[in-house]
């Protein structure tokens, strides 16, 4: 776990989306496609934080939902675009 960022990275459908830890686990931010579309930060580091986007199948406009997690020892996101649950690895 690094102190003052952590990336994880998935893919829906050849989208990239990635979730950001920043500033010691006190903001988060997700972007797809190498796009930012949402950052939260808080005053406390531990908890968690909500983070919302969309992203279009044809011409269907999906809601990409993630929740970062910072906790005393360990950290996470979890993404949802849809109802679809993706897989995302920690790349640092």
């Amino acid at each position: 776990m690094g102190f003052f960022t952590t990336h994880w990275v998935g893919e829906f459908e050849g989208h990239k989306i990635e979730v950001v830890r920043r500033v010691g686990g006190h903001q988060f931010e997700l972007l797809i496609d190498d796009q930012s579309v949402d950052v939260e930060t808080s005053l406390v580091n531990m908890g968690k934080r909500h983070l919302e986007g969309t992203l279009l199948r044809g011409d269907t406009t999906l809601l990409v939902h993630a929740i970062g997690v910072q906790d005393a020892f360990s950290e996470g996101a979890i993404v949802k675009v849809g109802e679809q649950t993706i897989e995302m690895k920690k790349v640092s």
